[in-house]
């Protein structure tokens, strides 16, 4: 059985604002419920769980779609890996695979899903991400600058797909190592596993800034959106 994990315990300090990004509305609906509304939709998805600030869990928790007993709501750590682990305990031993998915990122589809679900049961992992198309460059402390060649750098995304058991191995030892992994992929690197890369080709873009919301908003406000 596959679960997916949405990450939406995070405050979103860059975007502002008095609630925490993942529960703000959008068009009319908090936006983590737009990656809830994918994750359902994909066939390979049994259980949906979402790491919420632990605040609002009392709130959220209530049902209020159809789909309700197929969602559950766990209040989330004060890091990303604390809660996926969080979520990871909630979502029981019946559950091999989890597609781990960030809520800032509402744009996701269920075919998305499906396709990083599929290439991970294949590779033993995988993780949506893109291509490069700027020129990246490393500032070092001492203001030193590095150039890479572009052509191997690629942006990760979400959903990011492993086995349960290897995922919580993993950043349960970041835990214990004190290190702060920013995404699953880089906590299974190093516990040895290698991720494939999907090459996503779908707009899945990060929403961090305001300027980012507004034009998320304009987009959503150009077509329609209908919710079960």
């Amino acid at each position: 059985m596959t679960a997916a994990v949405i990450v939406a315990a995070g405050r979103g300090l860059r975007l502002g604002g008095e609630r925490p990004k993942a529960l703000r509305a959008l068009v009319g609906l908090p936006m983590f419920r737009y990656s809830v509304r994918e994750a359902l939709a994909c066939p390979d998805i049994w259980r949906v769980i979402v790491a919420v600030p632990g605040e609002e869990l009392e709130t959220l928790s209530a049902p209020h779609t159809a789909d309700a007993g197929r969602v559950q709501f766990v209040a989330g750590g004060s890091t990303r890996q604390q809660s996926v682990l969080r979520a990871l305990e909630a979502a029981g031993r019946d559950v091999d695979w989890v597609a781990v998915h960030d809520a800032a990122r509402p744009l996701v589809t269920s075919e998305l899903f499906t396709a990083v679900i599929t290439l991970a049961m294949k590779r033993g992992g995988a993780l949506a991400a893109h291509p490069a198309t700027d020129t990246i460059r490393r500032l070092s402390p001492d203001g030193a600058l590095s150039s890479f060649p572009r052509a191997e750098l690629w942006h990760a995304e979400t959903p990011q797909v492993f086995p349960r058991l290897a995922l919580e191995r993993a950043l349960s030892r970041c835990e214990q190592e004190g290190l702060n992994v920013t995404d699953e992929a880089e906590a299974m690197e190093r516990d040895g596993c290698t991720p494939a890369l999907y090459h996503n080709t779908s707009a899945n873009p990060k929403i961090a800034t305001d300027t980012d919301w507004q034009m998320l908003e304009l987009l959503l406000r150009s077509r329609p959106v209908t919710f079960p």
